[in-house]
């Protein structure tokens, strides 16, 4: 403040102006600027330097008493002024409104669905540009959507709102959340998000009380999130809240109620590589590919499973690093993660074939070491895993001579994964080819349903999307069809399972809106 009002009276307003734009645009508010403080200081003395003065305006002229007494008062109102402007800028918690938020009660993921129950429409301009993405994680009252000023939260079972932390725009301002940061954790019961330039905000779901923030600056930005997949964050999250080192293989656990960290743990494994690592709720998975094919070192996998707690090694194992442990030529560079919130699923593909593809089924971690490759004649991919990998739903396609009708006639159907066992074809096929239609949106399991995502017919034209769902139990088929009546391409739709519904989230770019539709 004092080296603006220094350029102002040195000549150079357009200075000023263009260092105020800038301390706008690139640095956050402080819970307390410095400038109030000054400005109530300022305030104070003025008040006693106008007393003082009140005793010496007797002695002088009467008009001039009322102009030094004018202009008394008007210091004093410009300095009250700047200093309670200063203060509500800097008060962090004017961007936030909690005052829904004790209304909603905890409630949990629908164990089936049948019926659309609400329909919200969002601001598409409230959204970053960059992608077609919209972030949206459980918590224990229902969901909250992550725009790019701030978090709102929403009632899972009504789609009301409850609270929401939102920053202001200030014009080509740098104070944006930060894509791919929003993180529920602690079971639900904590949101994590983080802002450019102003550092990470942790809130309490139910409440919307802000529980610590750290700046920009803090070793906790030296890691990105690891979460389990969006559909399965409605049983998912438990602490602690886990954080990876950007290219590296060192993993930290923190406190997602204070931010403190818990412990720091270094996974690297000698000669391996390319590493994914999956968090789950019973245990941290890290799945790497080891080798060097171009020194004639065939590729292999090796999983290491951590404890959440204390960031110890429960078990580890190595998959194909024996040749002659490999008698079906699978090509260990070439595997994929399935996601499930309990236990730990990898589809290991073949190196040439396009069926007969492997499971890697693991229950828990502390099975990892004994658990087997599981080979399915047929197997064309792994669409969806229950808890513990002990129900699968894959792309089936029946062997043939004909290469064509290998690559063609895939099935939908069931797996037992403990123990192996091939279950018959999904009722209704012959409206779902497979199911993987939605690269987005990957088939799911809720407590009495499989459920997916697709077109209302098999024509292109991207209006209507209907839900197919299969009861676990009797594998019975129904469906439920939703219209829209802008124009979304279904390609583009997103599909998540949440706290009192499950979620079709549809991008319309022309009309500039987002429709979230929550299912019961």
């Amino acid at each position: 403040m004092i080296a603006l009002l220094g350029l102002v009276f040195a000549g150079q307003p357009w200075e000023a102006t263009a260092v105020w734009s800038e301390i706008r645009e690139n640095y956050p508010f402080s819970p307390r600027l410095p400038m109030a403080d000054g400005a109530y200081l300022l305030a104070a003395a003025s008040v006693v330097l106008a007393l003082a003065i009140s005793f010496a305006l007797r002695k002088i002229p009467h008009l001039l008493s009322r102009i030094v007494g004018a202009g008394i008062i008007a210091g004093l109102m410009v300095s009250v002024a700047v200093g309670v402007g200063a203060a509500r800028l800097g008060d962090d918690a004017a961007n936030i409104d909690r005052s829904l938020a004790a209304t909603a009660d905890a409630s949990t993921a629908p164990a089936g669905i049948s019926d659309e129950a609400f329909r919200i429409t969002l601001d598409n301009d409230d959204f970053p540009e960059r992608g077609r993405h919209i972030e949206i994680v459980s918590t224990t009252t229902g969901f909250i959507v992550g725009t790019r000023w701030g978090v709102v939260a929403y009632h899972g079972m009504t789609g009301l709102q409850r609270w929401h932390y939102q920053r202001t725009d200030q014009g080509n301002s740098e104070l944006y959340r930060l894509d791919h940061s929003l993180v529920s954790t602690d079971d639900g019961r904590v949101v994590v998000a983080t802002w450019h330039r102003a550092g990470t905000i942790a809130f309490d779901s139910v409440t919307g009380e802000q529980l610590w923030s750290l700046p920009s600056s803090d070793v906790y930005h030296d890691f990105s999130p690891i979460v389990l997949p969006v559909a399965l964050l409605p049983r998912s999250a438990p602490k602690p809240l886990l954080r990876e080192r950007h290219a590296s293989n060192v993993i930290a656990a923190f406190d997602p109620r204070t931010g403190r960290q818990l412990w720091v743990s270094d996974t690297t494994v000698p000669d391996c590589g390319v590493k994914q690592t999956a968090s789950r709720s019973d245990g941290i998975y890290v799945v790497r590919v080891c080798g060097d094919r171009s020194a004639g070192i065939a590729p292999w996998l090796h999983i290491t499973a951590i404890d959440r707690r204390t960031g110890a090694t429960i078990a580890a194992k190595e998959i194909g690093r024996d040749p002659r442990a490999n008698p079906g030529g699978l090509s260990f560079s070439d595997y994929r993660v399935v996601a499930t919130s309990s236990g730990l699923v990898v589809e290991i593909r073949p190196a040439r074939l396009v069926n007969d593809a492997r499971v890697l089924i693991v229950s828990a971690p502390d099975h990892l070491a004994d658990a087997q490759v599981v080979a399915v004649e047929g197997l064309r991919q792994v669409n969806a895993a229950s808890d513990g990998g002990t129900e699968l739903a894959i792309t089936w396609a029946p062997q043939s001579d004909d290469y064509r009708s290998r690559h063609y006639a895939r099935v939908p159907r069931l797996f037992s994964g403990a123990p192996a066992s091939l279950g018959p074809p999904l009722a209704n096929t012959g409206a779902v080819r497979d199911l993987t239609p939605m690269s987005q949106s990957p088939p799911f399991f809720l407590a009495d349903q499989l459920v997916s995502l697709a077109k209302a017919d098999a024509s292109r034209a991207p209006k209507d999307a209907r839900i197919h769902t299969w009861d676990r139990a009797g594998r019975e088929y129904a469906s439920i069809d939703l219209s829209y009546d802008g124009y979304w391409d279904v390609d583009d739709a997103v599909i998540i399972p949440s706290t009192g519904s499950v979620l079709v989230v549809l991008r319309d770019t022309d009309a500039g809106e987002i429709t979230v539709i929550g299912i019961r």
